[in-house]
C-alpha cells in the first residue's frame, strides 16, 4: 500500500518541478528495482527531446521562413535593360553591346555622364564588361565597335582607349581631346581626328601598339568641328565639317595633307558614301518633308566616283522619297527603297507616322552601270543580312520620357536602356 500511494503521488502532482520529478523517478526505481539500462535510455531520450531536438526543429522552421521571404521579395526594382518581343521570337543569335547610365555629374555648367559597359549574348543574362567607364575625370562620349567584333574604341574626355571584348584588356592609345575615330576595314588600325590648333590625323596600329601622325594641316580657316565620315583604309579620308544644322563634305589626302572641298552644294540634305569609299551620293532633287527635324527629303541622287569626283549618273523616282538602305560587300551594288511623297495638304498628316512608315518599292542598283531590278519588300531584310555579314541594322525608335530610356528596334523586338545601344551583331 505504501508503494502504491507513493506512485500515485508522483504521477498526479502537477506542481512538481523537473528536479522533483527526477527525484521521484529515482524513488520509483528504488522501490520497484526496475532495470537500470531501461531507465537510463528513458532518461537520455527525455533530456535529448527537451534540450536539443525541439530547439533544432524550431531553428529549422525559422530558417525556412526566412529563406522563403528572401527568395520572394515584395519590393524589387529591375534596373537591367529589357528586350520586349513583338512577335515572341527569341533573339538567341544576337549579341548586343550597350551602355547604362550610372549617374550624371554637373561641373562648370556642363552635365557629363558616367556609364557602365554591358554585353548581352543571345538570351543569356547581361554581362557587365566595364564599370564606371572613365570615372569622374574622363567622361565617355562615344563607343565604336571594330569590324572583327574584337575591339571597342572608347572616346573619353581627353583620352582614347581600346577595350578587348575577348581578353578584357584596356589599351591606352592617346591622351588628347579626340572627337571622332574610325577603324580600318581589316580592324587592325584606327584613325584618330584631333581638332587641335592644327587639324591632326593620327593612325594607331593595334598589333604593334604604335601611334604616328599621318598628316597635320593648318585649320585656322575652318572652325574646329570636323568629323570622320568614311575611311576605306587608303590614303584619303572623307570628313564632314559641321555648320549648325548641316554639314559639308571634305576629302583629306593623308599623304599630302591636301584638304579638298567635295563638289556638292552647300546644305545638301542627303549625302552617303559607299562602305568601301569608291562612290558617294548626294541629293539632286528633293521634296518637302513637312517635319520639324527634316525639312526636305531626296527624290533623286547623283552618283560620283572617288577620288576623281567623276559623275556617273543619277537615279531615283520622280516625286517620291528615296533612301539608300545598304551596300554590297564589293561596293558594286546598293539597295534602296522609295515611298510616296508626304501629303502635306491633308490635315491628318502626321510627321512621325510618315517618317517611320514602310516603303512601297525596293530596288537593287548595279554600279557603275546604274542598272536596277525591283526587289520584293520581303527580301529587304534577307539582302541586308547577306550584304552586311555579321552586322545587324537597328534603329532608334523613340525616347521614353516616363522611364528616361532610349527605345531601340532590333529586328522585330524592342530594346530599352538608360544609355546607348551602339552595336548589334550575329554570333
Amino acid at each position: 500500500m505504501l508503494r502504491i500511494k507513493l506512485l500515485s503521488k508522483v504521477c498526479l502532482t502537477a506542481r512538481l518541478s523537473y528536479q522533483q520529478i527526477f527525484k521521484s523517478q529515482i524513488y520509483f526505481l528504488l522501490f520497484f528495482r526496475s532495470d537500470l539500462i531501461m531507465f537510463f535510455v528513458y532518461l537520455i531520450t527525455k533530456v535529448m527531446l527537451r534540450e536539443f531536438l525541439i530547439p533544432i526543429i524550431i531553428l529549422i522552421f525559422l530558417t525556412g521562413c526566412q529563406s522563403i521571404t528572401t527568395n520572394n521579395p515584395t519590393d524589387q526594382t529591375n534596373t537591367e535593360p529589357v528586350m520586349e518581343s513583338d512577335n515572341g521570337q527569341n533573339q538567341d543569335k544576337l549579341t548586343l553591346l550597350y551602355t547604362t547610365l550610372v549617374r550624371e555629374i554637373s561641373t562648370n555648367g556642363r552635365t557629363r555622364p558616367i556609364y557602365n559597359l554591358w554585353q548581352r549574348m543571345g538570351n543569356n543574362e547581361p554581362e557587365l564588361l566595364l564599370e564606371n567607364v572613365g570615372g569622374e575625370n574622363q567622361y565617355p562620349h562615344d563607343f565604336i565597335l571594330g569590324p572583327n567584333q574584337e575591339w571597342v574604341i572608347m572616346l573619353l574626355e581627353t583620352e582614347v582607349q581600346l577595350f578587348n571584348l575577348k581578353t578584357e584588356e584596356i589599351v591606352n592609345v592617346h591622351t588628347a581631346n579626340i572627337p571622332d575615330a574610325v577603324f580600318s576595314p581589316d580592324g587592325k588600325s584606327i584613325l584618330l581626328l584631333a581638332n587641335e590648333e592644327n587639324l591632326t590625323v593620327y593612325e594607331y596600329d593595334i598589333p604593334t601598339r604604335t601611334l604616328e601622325v599621318r598628316t597635320q594641316i593648318a585649320a585656322k580657316k575652318y572652325p574646329p568641328e570636323f568629323f570622320i565620315e568614311n575611311w576605306s583604309g587608303g590614303d584619303y579620308v572623307n570628313l564632314s565639317l559641321a555648320l549648325g544644322e548641316w554639314s559639308n563634305p571634305f576629302r583629306l589626302n593623308l599623304i599630302t595633307g591636301e584638304l579638298t572641298d567635295m563638289p556638292l552644294a552647300d546644305n545638301t540634305p542627303e549625302r552617303k558614301i559607299s562602305d568601301d569609299g569608291k562612290y558617294y551620293f548626294y541629293s539632286a532633287n528633293t521634296v518637302p518633308a513637312g517635319c520639324p527635324f527634316v525639312s526636305v527629303m531626296p527624290s533623286t541622287l547623283n552618283v560620283l566616283k572617288q577620288p576623281t569626283d567623276e559623275v556617273i549618273g543619277r537615279f531615283g523616282e520622280t516625286d517620291m522619297v528615296i533612301e539608300i538602305v545598304a551596300f554590297s560587300p564589293d561596293g558594286d551594288a546598293l539597295l534602296y527603297t522609295v515611298k510616296n511623297k508626304p501629303e502635306l495638304e491633308t490635315d491628318a498628316f502626321d510627321c512621325d507616322e510618315y517618317y517611320n512608315s514602310a516603303p512601297v518599292l525596293a530596288y537593287s542598283l548595279n554600279l557603275p552601270e546604274l542598272t536596277k531590278r525591283e526587289v520584293a519588300l520581303t527580301e529587304i531584310d534577307t539582302i541586308k543580312e547577306e550584304w552586311n555579314g555579321a552586322s545587324v541594322l537597328f534603329t532608334t525608335k523613340r525616347y521614353d520620357n516616363e522611364t528616361d530610356e532610349v527605345v531601340y528596334k532590333v529586328k522585330d523586338e524592342e530594346f530599352r536602356t538608360s544609355g546607348r545601344l551602339f552595336a548589334v551583331y550575329e554570333q
